[in-house]
């Protein structure tokens, strides 16, 4: 069947500023991250790409910077041994993001999604394109749309068994800006139509991560996007299928002001698994500002709210984990063991790079000193260790190290704790 034939997809880009795709037929499977030299059987394939362009001197290889197919050529599968040019692809745009196969109809052919950026804009577009037969051949490609998106993820969103398209887009073609979520479905006809869509914070910079949760199933729970807004600040937007409507849900959108404030914090705090119990919680953080004017913290110092991570059900955040986060540092402290969590009070040095965490009084003053956390680089570390501290955590380049002091072994604070409940920012 043509469905078997081998492909060779090679990304090149055309002095005319054309972009071009070339399909031809290739052997085995082979996973490159940069524009390979082909050698052995598979030179065969550069030889008969290399005869179908007339001018050699006008075209560049290029290689996706997403996704699992990382080379300029893509070998897939094979019919016989004879190399081939297939088909020609014009593309839309200066840069390949990426190369994917999915089944999107349940045809039992893999149809082509090819990502492109589009020079200086923060969107991109998607070209799906479906394989053409001869007999049993495959005789080219052709394309069956093109969709503007920031952010888009090939899954199984209304979990009916067949994989859709999912994108963001911020569109700003018009006189007013609009963000929205789409959900498109692809019938035996080849017809792609959107099947969802709602509208999504038009106030957002970019989409910077794309969380998928899944129930005990394996089911497609919530679709989790980060977007940064304003400056320093971050929502998560919350998208799923809503069964009842038939339609894409954004729980946390003010539809009278198409805003999303319920999840709006700063810093910039991603979203993530913060217990590593398969589920996304989205971050929170007290008012520091309060805390620190309130016990007249030293120089470099600044006061660091207590931050609560809030997991989805029914369309409400619950609460669930409490935690400090030292962003500059890259690390978050969880403060759920214990009773700890309502008696504490955390200032972060930016100087000296340490996080210290005190009792706190009735009054909301703090107390002492009951540990501190500090950041070093490890070659610093490995020469001159910082005298009563021992080794906490690595990340990278980076040493974590704490100290407990005799107040904080007696409310109860162990280097057990402290190891448990950190949690490195990758």
């Amino acid at each position: 069947m043509y469905k078997k034939v081998l492909a060779l997809i090679a990304v090149v880009v055309v002095i005319a500023s054309l972009l071009v795709f070339t399909l031809t037929r290739i052997g085995t499977i082979n996973d490159m991250m940069k524009p390979p030299k082909l050698y052995g059987e598979n030179a065969q394939m550069q030889h008969a790409f290399e005869n179908s362009i007339k001018n050699k001197n006008e075209i560049i290889l290029k290689y996706p910077t997403q996704g699992d197919y990382r080379s300029s050529f893509v070998l897939l599968d094979m019919v016989d041994g004879k190399w081939e040019n297939v088909a020609n692809i014009s593309g839309y745009g200066n840069e390949v993001i990426s190369v994917e196969f999915e089944d999107i109809n349940n045809d039992g052919i893999n149809e082509i999604f090819i990502s492109w950026q589009l020079y200086e804009s923060k969107n991109k577009v998607v070209s799906i394109h479906n394989a053409e037969s001869s007999g049993e051949r495959l005789s080219g490609l052709s394309i069956i749309a093109n969709e503007t998106y920031s952010f888009m993820k090939l899954l199984d969103l209304d979990n009916d068994g067949q994989t859709e398209l999912f994108i963001t887009n911020f569109d700003i073609s018009t006189d007013q800006p609009r963000a929205y979520a789409k959900l498109f479905k692809m019938d035996r006809e080849n017809r792609v139509k959107v099947i969802g869509e709602v509208g999504l914070d038009n106030s957002i910079s970019d989409y910077p991560a794309f969380k998928v949760e899944s129930d005990n199933h394996g089911n497609i729970s919530y679709i989790f996007i980060d977007a940064n807004k304003g400056e320093f600040g971050m929502i998560t937007e919350v998208v799923y299928w809503d069964s009842g409507i038939s339609n894409l849900k954004a729980p946390f959108l003010d539809s009278d002001t198409l805003t999303n404030i319920i999840t709006q914090r700063t810093p910039a705090i991603a979203s993530m698994d913060i217990d590593d119990d398969g589920y996304i919680e989205i971050p929170k953080e007290s008012d520091s500002l309060n805390i620190s004017s309130l016990n007249s913290p030293a120089d470099n110092e600044i006061g660091i709210g207590i931050t609560t991570w809030y997991s989805v059900v029914n369309d409400l955040l619950v609460p669930k984990k409490h935690s400090f986060v030292n962003f500059n540092d890259l690390y978050i402290l969880g403060i759920d063991d214990g009773k700890l969590k309502d008696s504490l009070l955390a200032y972060r040095n930016l100087k000296q790079r340490k996080l210290t965490v005190h009792s706190k009084g009735k009054d909301g003053k703090r107390l002492g000193e009951l540990f501190s956390i500090i950041t070093v680089a490890i070659g610093e570390w490995a020469e001159n260790p910082a005298e009563g501290y021992s080794l906490l955590s690595r990340n990278d380049n980076i040493i974590y190290a704490y100290r407990i002091t005799d107040l904080g072994s007696r409310s109860g604070v162990t280097s057990d704790m402290l190891s448990r409940n950190l949690k490195v920012i990758k």
